[in-house]
Parts: C-alpha cells; structure tokens; sequence
C-alpha cells in the first residue's frame, strides 16, 4: 500500500503558493494547501515498464476513464481484503464509478510521485475517492440509517441499525470501526430492551465525538417513531466499550437522525423531531451545556399544517449562522437559519431541492461550502419512490444549491438515509442504505467537485 504522508518542507512558512488548489493537497497551517509526497511501495517492473512507457495512458487491462482521462486516484487506506471485497461490488447504475483494480492502483504510486513534486496534476479529477461496503458479510438481512464519526485516533465508525426488517423486535445497534487494516467485522453494540415484557427494536443510531469527553452513542428505542424514547451510551476507548445505555429524561429524544453540533462556546445543539398522530411532524433542537450529561428541550421550528419536517441536519456557517434543513412532506428539502446561536429561529421555509419524503444530511466543509446528500426526487406512491437516486449538492449560501455528483441511480432500488461528514484530513465521508441489504461508505475529495456555480451531474 502506498503511504500518504506531509512532504518534509510542508510547513506554514515553506507552503508554496503555487501548489495551493493541487488536488493532492493538505491545508497548511496558514490556510494555504501543501502537496503530499507519495512514497510507493515495491512495484512490480511490468506495472513500473508500462508507467515508464506512457506515464499518462490507462493499462488496457484497466482501460477506463473520466470525462475522458484515465481515472488515477490516490491509494487511500488500500488493503488486500477490502480489495476483494471491493471487486465483489455489484454493478449499479451506467455512472457508476468503477472501482479501482490493483494495477490502476499501482500507477498513481509511481505518476504521482512526480506530478505531485511540480504541482502538475489536472484540475478535472474523479471526485470518488473510494467506494465499498461497510460489512462484507452483513450480519442482519436488512441494514438501515447509519451514522459516522472520526475518533480522536483516527480510525473511523460506522453505526446502523439492523435486524430482520426495520420495526422487528430483533433490531439493534451494529457498530463496525475502519482502521488501517480496513473495516473490521461489525458488532451489536445495543438493542431496544425490554418494555411492558416484550422486546423492543432499536432505531435510527447517531455517534458524536464532542471537543471534550467520551465518545457518545445516540438511538431511539420504541414499537414505531410515534411512540419511541431515546438512550445515550458512552465509550472513553474510541468505541471499543460502551456503558450501559441510559434512557434520556422525558421529553428529550436526543439527534433524532443527523449528527449533533458543536459551538464555538461548547454548547451542543442536537437537531430532533416528533412524528406525533395528532400534533404532525415537527422540528426541534436539543440543548446541552455539559457536554451531553443533560439536556433541555427548543420549541418546534415549523406549524406541521404548512410544513411537516423532520430529521433536521445543522450547519454553521462562516458568517456564524445557524441553519436546519432536512426532510419534508412536501417534497422540497426544508430551511431555516438562526442569527443567534439557536436561541430564535426564522420561519421554516422551503428550498428549491427535491424531496420525496426521505432523510439527508449536510456538513459543512472546511472551504466554507455546505454539502448535502440527498435524494433528487419527489415522493411516489409507494414510501420507496423517489429513493433510487442518491445525488450531492453544493451551495455557498445554504439557500442556493446546485447538484453536482450522482452516487447511485437505479430508480427500482432504494439508496437512502445517508450520513456525511469530513474528516481531519479533508475527506468527505457518506454512508447510506444500499437495498437495506448493506451499508456502503463512499469517500470523496471535495476539491474535485465542480463550484456550486458550475454546472454539475
């Protein structure tokens, strides 16, 4: 495997100016990029003749390309069983981004070495970085609504929830962790207890990692999303151990779907929704000022009659607004901003992003753009339309988005509930339901996709 590591002179002060939008860069402490050195392993000399013989050509064995160039991605956290595991990905829609082979990642190792050192790389780059599933062996029949989280050694979580079918009493809490060695096998972390003697299926998992304290684990336990409670665990070893989970107080669900966020202050505003028979859907933000030991309860953000909203995601954005935006009813993603650190929240209104009823997520990247996963679509008859597509948008103001990256599209199948975040080294992250068969982890580099003002596909 190809190690990544900083060039010896990427510093603040040596950061060359020159190589500050290169595409295999990593930000120097100023804000400016530095390139990385790629140190390849031993390479065979057949793949070493054919990169000395055309340093710009795919091998024909691996013959494939991008908006015209051969696709030469960096050997990120490679390993030979995720390899396999990779090989064995089912075919998907005719954008599908294939993935890479063991020779075509081979070359990088040895062209990038020298078109990193002159900052010589072109600007129209694939921006899927890697693609996989998090189980190669489920070990439930269905998976659903997973959740990421970096830790504080860098390994990255996956959560879902899983079991015979969402709502079974067999549902619990899956947890699998991605080190070096790749994803390793996944574990039930959790389940939903008893409750009036009868087992309960657990819901809609979330990991949050604050700046200060142990790692927490969030999730819903209940017969259905009308009548569950939430429960929090932790874990000071980076999920390797979990206390026992402990119901929150009532009237606190906890991050209903989406991450919570953290402000500059430390308080940490968890995005929560009702799904009630008679009060309708409603928005509303959790409080904690001690980092998650207790929390108190906002007022809903929406009046169900004219938007019915749930499972908000929250982003901060350089100006230091504060936005909701998530899921509807009414097949629009919904919006609102805050100008005062959640305490008081605009009007809920609708944003011009199809919706059909089914979860999103967003981060706000370090660049400053906003990022959303989502399904372009509007709701069908059935509660699975509309789930098929499974696309990425960019805005720069949080109200104007324009899609630029598909991630999956076969309108029979369903690709949903996905969860997104960026990690230290500026990867994005998305996780989602595959089929509810699978969890699938795809990884991007956001300084290869288009402006939100270009156009996108």
């Amino acid at each position: 495997m190809s190690e990544f590591r900083p060039a010896p002179w990427a510093t603040a002060e040596a950061c060359p100016q020159d190589c500050a939008s290169h595409p295999l860069s990593q930000p120097c402490g100023d804000g400016r990029a530095f390139p990385l050195e790629v140190v390849p392993d031993v390479v065979s000399p057949p793949i070493a003749a054919a990169a000395a013989g055309e340093a710009g050509a795919c091998l024909d064995a691996d013959r494939r390309s991008v908006d015209g160039q051969c696709r030469q991605e960096p050997d990120y956290m490679m390993n030979a069983p995720r390899r396999n595991a990779l090989n064995r990905t089912p075919p998907r829609s005719p954008d599908f981004h294939l993935l890479p082979s063991a020779t075509t990642r081979a070359m990088p190792a040895l062209l990038l070495a020298t078109a990193v050192a002159a900052c010589d790389v072109p600007a129209n780059r694939d921006p899927v970085v890697l693609e996989e599933f998090v189980a190669e062996n489920p070990p439930t029949p269905q998976s659903h609504s997973s959740t990421l989280v970096e830790t504080r050694d860098g390994a990255l979580l996956a959560a879902w929830f899983g079991g015979e079918h969402e709502g079974a009493a067999d549902v619990g809490i899956w947890l699998a962790r991605r080190d070096a060695e790749g994803w390793q096998p996944p574990r039930r972390v959790a389940d939903g207890g008893q409750h009036d003697g009868r087992p309960q299926p657990a819901w809609n998992p979330v990991l949050f990692q604050p700046a200060r304290g142990p790692l927490q684990l969030y999730y819903k336990a209940g017969p259905n999303p009308r009548q569950w409670w939430g429960l929090r665990a932790v874990s000071s070893d980076g999920g390797m151990h979990w206390s026992t989970p402990r119901r929150l107080p009532d009237g606190v669900l906890g991050p209903i779907k989406n991450k919570p966020l953290q402000l500059p202050d430390g308080r940490i505003l968890a995005p929560s929704s009702r799904e009630d028979e008679s009060d309708g859907w409603r928005v509303h933000i959790e409080y904690s000022d001690d980092g998650g030991g207790h929390w108190r309860t906002g007022p809903a953000l929406n009046d169900p009659a004219q938007i019915g909203a749930i499972q908000p995601s929250l982003l901060r954005h350089r100006d230091g607004r504060l936005q909701a935006l998530g899921r509807s009813r009414q097949n629009r993603v919904f919006s609102t901003f805050s100008h005062d650190g959640g305490a008081n929240w605009e009007p809920m209104t609708l944003l011009d992003i199809e919706n059909p009823n089914a979860g999103t997520d967003a981060v706000m990247l370090h660049d400053g753009r906003a990022l959303l996963v989502y399904n372009p679509a509007v709701a069908g008859r059935d509660w699975w339309d509309g789930r098929g597509v499974l696309a990425v948008a960019l805005s720069d103001d949080g109200v104007q988005w324009r899609r630029v990256l598909t991630l999956e599209n076969s309108p029979k199948d369903e690709f949903s509930y996905p969860a997104v975040i960026q990690t230290r080294d500026g990867r994005v992250h998305v996780s989602y339901t595959w089929k509810r068969q699978r969890i699938k982890h795809v990884v991007l580099d956001p300084r290869w996709l288009p402006s939100p003002a270009s156009e996108g596909g």
